[in-house]
């Protein structure tokens, strides 16, 4: 189930992006998540250029999702994230499909999504959802000062 990102506690955000795993793969506008720019996160991911939910499972925060959105190319690109303890569960396809009928409510035509050539379970689930790989961007993702490969994975929904 998505949740609002402005329904979400506090606690919860400082929580998912605390977490090391999180931080490492997403682009957030500050080098660490603490209580003092928490504030700063939930601005980044409230913008009215941004969708962004808190996926729940049984009443718990497992992750998010969150779309950028570009009106004029009608291109959305997706970043999300679970916790490692609710992962293997489906809520991740369940996010993204959700997502894509809201960006398609949203007049979005193409989602798009960067993931690392290593994240085999990411790129499982995104072509489940129905995304194809463009193709390899080389060197374009920085993780623990490394630069590495990801895929561009894409969808069009008319």
């Amino acid at each position: 189930m998505l949740v609002p990102f402005s329904e979400a506690s506090h606690e919860f955000l400082l929580a998912l992006f605390s977490s090391h795993d999180v931080q490492r793969h997403l682009d957030l506008p500050v080098e660490s998540v603490n209580e003092g720019n928490i504030s700063e996160i939930y601005a980044y991911y409230s913008s009215s250029l941004r969708i962004s939910f808190c996926i729940e499972q049984q009443k718990q925060l497992a992750g998010f999702i969150s779309a950028t959105l570009n009106t004029k190319h009608k291109t959305a690109s997706l970043s999300f994230a679970l916790l490692p303890q609710f992962r293997h569960k489906k809520l991740i396809q369940n996010s993204i499909n959700t997502m894509t009928t809201v960006l398609h409510q949203h007049s979005m035509v193409r989602i798009e999504a960067q993931v690392l050539c290593t994240n085999k379970a990411s790129v499982h689930v995104l072509q489940q959802c129905g995304f194809c790989c463009e193709g390899k961007l080389q060197k374009n993702f920085m993780i623990e000062q490394c630069l590495m490969d990801s895929y561009m994975m894409a969808k069009i929904v008319e």
